[in-house]
């Protein structure tokens, strides 16, 4: 996985925009998929192989969901709610073997908030998760 995310909190007037770009790469190759234990793929809800990925993006305190993409397309997330004052959308994506999906989420922030440096925290993984933020006008 890796994590882009930018906002413009730096050089708008008006209610700012955060957004965030997550790309998963699902590295099973589908040759290794037959070889899988039944207890990493059950086959129970998703094909052998196939693996479902819950990605859970939240946006500023006192901020709004906007979008969702999913590869570049609309998407609507399964679940959306306000967690301690911040909106959260959870999108699910299915992952074939040997694929990538780039999932990208905007909220706006609330006009006249003032929000501190832009800052991406994101549940541990095994390997290190390459992060950059963008904020063009911020020092």
């Amino acid at each position: 996985m890796s994590i882009e995310a930018a906002s413009d909190v730096c050089e708008t007037e008006e209610a700012p925009t955060f957004t965030t770009k997550a790309t998963y790469n699902y590295t099973l190759q589908p040759g290794e998929v037959a070889g899988l234990p039944a207890y990493i793929s059950t086959g129970r809800y998703y094909d052998r192989g196939v693996k479902a990925t819950d990605l859970v993006f939240y946006g500023p305190v006192g901020g709004t969901y906007v979008s969702a993409k999913v590869d570049g397309q609309d998407y609507v997330p399964v679940a959306g709610t306000m967690d301690e004052g911040r909106p959260a959308v959870r999108v699910l994506i299915e992952n074939q073997p040997a694929t990538s999906h780039t999932i990208e989420v905007t909220f706006a922030g609330a006009e006249g908030q003032e929000y501190g440096p832009l800052d991406v925290v994101h549940t541990p993984l095994v390997k290190k998760v390459p992060v950059e933020t963008s904020t063009p006008g911020c020092e």
